[in-house]
């Protein structure tokens, strides 16, 4: 895992530092999430990240194109153990975008139209989904 995460840092070093600010961002609120979903209720981290984002506002937020959001939240979920969760994707995607001034709308939806009940969250900013993309028409969605 540590050599992983080291190979995934060395590739980070060829890239604009805007992007590495991103994804050292990123990884922080996945850290954050992750930790905080653990000990804590959805309500609590949501109202936490809004907390941590309006003290830190504008500071280490480096311009950059909607487009690099979701590639960050993919590279650092691809890096990182048990960021495999939708919850966790959409909840760092959805605070990256907002922090940069794009609009985003953190959604829920449920299938049960198989024996089995599934739950989804995505974000979407306009009408484009940009992360959790495997969103199924069966869905309904909650939120």
């Amino acid at each position: 895992m540590i050599r992983s995460v080291v190979r995934y840092c060395r590739r980070g070093y060829s890239l604009p530092v805007r992007d590495q600010w991103l994804l050292v961002e990123t990884v922080l609120l996945v850290v954050l999430v992750r930790a905080g979903l653990f000990v804590a209720s959805y309500p609590s981290v949501r109202d936490g990240l809004d907390v941590a984002c309006s003290v830190f506002d504008g500071a280490f937020t480096p311009a950059c194109p909607r487009g690099r959001v979701p590639w960050a939240v993919e590279r650092v979920a691809s890096a990182l153990p048990g960021t495999q969760s939708c919850l966790v994707r959409a909840l760092v995607a959805e605070t990256l975008l907002v922090r940069r001034g794009y609009p985003a709308a953190l959604r829920f939806g449920v299938d049960h139209s198989d024996e089995e009940f599934v739950a989804h969250a995505w974000v979407e900013s306009g009408s484009e989904v940009v992360v959790g993309g495997e969103v199924r028409p069966a869905f309904t969605r909650l939120r």
